[in-house]
């Protein structure tokens, strides 16, 4: 039998890497994906746009259109629906973006890299416990 603890965390830790332990706590998790998705979606389509008229903001090119709306569904798939295929596939595009990027660019930004890959782990990790939690497999913490 699996138990559920509170541990103490700093604010900082659980920032980065919250405690999960009752409903709650999964859905402040699961908004990390979702944040992190709508950064994805709203800057690329931003350069994208950019693009369109002729201002060369970051190197984005139209197929990147499809990338943009793939993380608003994303995002909206987290957000919305609490969905665990959403934050895997968060993660993954993700990830799979940053090794092709670095791969033809060298690493940029490695720590926002490292901060967006979090916050989408997150968002796996939130999903999984807010369904599990949801369906009572985990009691919830009890208020005193």
């Amino acid at each position: 039998m699996c138990q559920i603890m509170k541990i103490q965390n700093t604010k900082l830790l659980d920032a980065f890497w919250p405690v999960i332990y009752n409903l709650d706590s999964a859905k402040k998790a699961v908004q990390q994906g979702w944040v992190a998705a709508a950064w994805c979606s709203g800057v690329t389509l931003i350069g994208v746009i950019l693009n369109w008229f002729g201002i060369t903001w970051i190197i984005q090119d139209s197929m990147a259109l499809v990338d943009g709306l793939l993380f608003a569904a994303i995002g909206w798939g987290i957000a919305a629906k609490n969905s665990k295929t959403a934050a895997v596939a968060g993660l993954l595009l993700y990830i799979l973006e940053r090794v092709y990027s670095w791969s033809n660019q060298g690493p940029k930004n490695p720590i926002i890299a490292i901060m967006f890959t979090l916050m989408f782990i997150n968002a796996v990790r939130g999903t999984f416990a807010y369904h599990r939690l949801a369906l009572g497999k985990y009691p919830e913490e009890k208020s005193a």
